[in-house]
């Protein structure tokens, strides 16, 4: 229920500012809005918490901290994110993984506990994590995190990375499988019987992108099909396309040979290289087929419709909840990288290439 969400958003923000005993909270109306929630969920939640005591109500002043609850929950869970919490739940990518992490907490009675990052210096996350909960889930962390998570390591503190992970390094992660993801994508495109195929990717300080070059050009290679650099275009501003990289997509696609398909390894990416393509007077897939990797919920209704990989993302986030708790309760050790499947969804995008 939507008002038992809106408590574990109070609790949350009352372990986050540090409020105690005496402390008054927000105007209902400022809470019911930073929350997301109707001005009558918050309310109900609020008047549940001042039913246990945990709360207080003064006419005409406001509510108020009465105590903190030490009973009613098993632990706090700490969630390490890019962004506010509500930039975290607004973004697809994230707030599927977050959406998995607040079902699963909820569901075994933990509290949840939002830390904004980037958390990138060891001496940073020692700071700011140490007794604020009592296991971590660190989400989407890149490679300059890892001396961080060296150390958390070091220091038995318990956590997991989500959605990034290093099969050289004493990490445990849940992760989606990218690199089988991407394989099933150039096995997609080989099968239609494309030869001459461009990879646009982003981002190479992050495991997952990595991971996607990788499997992708395995498959190439392993079906005798080359990937020269002309063909290869790694972006330089995150999960967008510069004017001048989408420039070099459409000469790809102009220029003999010509390539006949493109994946680009971004939700993102895809979407900015099918817009340079049809406005050049390319069409897709009749000219060139596209391939993407995320499936957005408007993915089925771009024109044309978008073939693509998706990732268990909020399964990835229940999991990392069930292998966090196990091990702050002593029952199961973190170790290892576990990696949930991703689903090849074929739609419009693609097609076999053009006779000639």
């Amino acid at each position: 229920p939507r008002y038992i969400q809106a408590r574990r958003y109070l609790e949350d923000l009352i372990r986050e500012r540090g409020l105690g005993p005496g402390d008054q909270l927000p105007p209902e109306r400022d809470l019911s809005s930073s929350f997301e929630v109707s001005q009558m969920t918050m309310n109900r939640a609020i008047q549940e918490m001042v039913r246990e005591g945990l709360l207080y109500r003064e006419v005409g002043r406001g509510t108020y901290v009465a105590r903190q609850d030490s009973t009613a929950h098993f632990g706090i869970l700490g969630m390490v994110a890019l962004g506010t919490p509500s930039e975290v739940k607004s973004d697809p990518y994230g707030g599927e993984i977050l959406r998995g992490v607040r079902h699963a907490a909820l569901d075994t009675n933990w509290d949840l506990l939002l830390i904004q990052g980037p958390l990138f210096h060891p001496d940073e996350i020692a700071a700011r994590l140490r007794g604020r909960a009592d296991g971590f889930l660190i989400m989407s962390a890149p490679d300059a995190a890892l001396p961080g998570l060296r150390q958390l390591r070091s220091a038995g503190v318990p956590f997991l990375s989500v959605g990034s992970s290093w099969p050289d390094e004493d990490i445990p992660a849940v992760d989606s499988d990218n690199t089988m993801g991407a394989r099933l994508v150039a096995e997609h495109l080989v099968s239609l019987g494309h030869r001459s195929i461009g990879l646009v990717a982003a981002l190479p300080f992050m495991s997952n992108s990595r991971d996607r070059v990788k499997g992708f050009t395995a498959a190439l290679n392993e079906n005798g099909i080359p990937l020269p650099d002309e063909r290869f275009i790694m972006c330089s501003q995150g999960y967008d396309v510069t004017p001048e990289e989408c420039e070099r997509a459409v000469k790809m696609a102009k220029t003999n040979p010509k390539v006949t398909a493109i994946f680009a390894g971004g939700y993102m990416l895809a979407t900015r290289i099918i817009e340079a393509l049809q406005t050049a007077g390319l069409r897709v897939p009749e000219d060139v087929s596209v391939v993407a990797f995320d499936d957005k919920l408007s993915a089925a209704f771009l024109t044309p419709p978008l073939t693509t990989v998706a990732q268990p993302l909020e399964a990835m986030g229940k999991r990392a909840v069930v292998r966090l708790e196990a091990a702050i309760r002593g029952e199961k050790p973190l170790d290892g990288i576990e990696l949930l499947p991703t689903q090849f969804v074929k739609r419009q995008s693609t097609a076999p290439p053009p006779a000639h």
